[in-house]
Parts: structure tokens; C-alpha cells; sequence
């Protein structure tokens, strides 16, 4: 996780952006070659742990930051069901059973917070 002396999540954001592009990239490049079900195990594997990875901490980023990620998830699910780029991206989410970012994040820190609700959490 990348904070800069401003204490904002630019930094992070955009190295986790640079990671998807190319993850990005290498999914529109297999997609023909592939199944749709390996697509999303792809996609579940190499795309969603960058997007959760530290996400209750950055997801309060501005809407400029975590709009570039939404903008990353959305061609990636555009790929993977072969759709044109001017489609709307929600109903894509629903074969791929996952969230956009926003949601993804207030899942997240539901989650959390239940578990800090219950003792769940270690004590440190």
C-alpha cells in the first residue's frame, strides 16, 4: 500500500491501475482462445485480488481515483463476454458474480465491521 506525503491514495491507485491494464490486456488477448467459465476463474484470480487488496483502507479514495478502477473492471468484463466498448457494463457483472469497486468496497467494510462487531478480528 502506497501513501504519499500528502496522505492521499494516488500513488496506489495508480500502481494498481498499471497492474490491471496489463492483466487487462492479457485476458482481451486469450479471450478467444478460452471458455467463458476460465475467463472468469482468470479474472477471479488475477484481477479481483488487486481491486480488494487493501480496499477498507483506500475505498474512501476520491471518485476520480476509484472511478479509473470501475473504468479497468468494466473492460475487462467487456472482454470477457465479447461486448462492444459503448455497452452498458452492469448487466456483465451478473454472469461473473462480482461487484463494481464502489460496492465491493462497502461489502468489504460490512464485513469488517461485523467481524470487529463479534471479536472475530485479532486483538492487535
Amino acid at each position: 500500500v502506497l501513501i504519499d506525503y500528502k496522505l492521499s491514495w494516488k500513488n496506489d491507485i495508480d500502481s494498481t491501475t498499471l497492474k490491471l491494464s496489463r492483466t487487462i490486456g492479457l485476458l482481451s488477448k486469450i479471450r478467444c482462445c478460452v471458455p467463458f467459465h476460465t475467463l472468469v476463474s482468470i479474472y477471479n484470480c488475477l484481477v479481483v485480488p488487486h481491486l480488494r487488496y487493501g480496499l477498507t483502507a483506500w475505498g474512501q479514495a476520491g471518485k476520480t481515483q476509484l472511478n479509473k478502477l470501475l473504468i479497468l473492471q468494466k473492460r475487462a468484463l467487456r472482454f470477457m463476454c465479447f461486448a462492444d466498448r459503448c455497452d452498458h457494463a452492469i448487466p456483465m457483472f451478473l454472469p461473473v458474480k462480482t461487484l463494481p469497486i464502489h460496492f465491493l468496497y462497502y461489502k468489504l467494510l460490512a464485513k469488517t465491521m461485523h467481524d470487529v462487531n463479534n471479536d472475530v478480528i485479532p486483538s492487535q
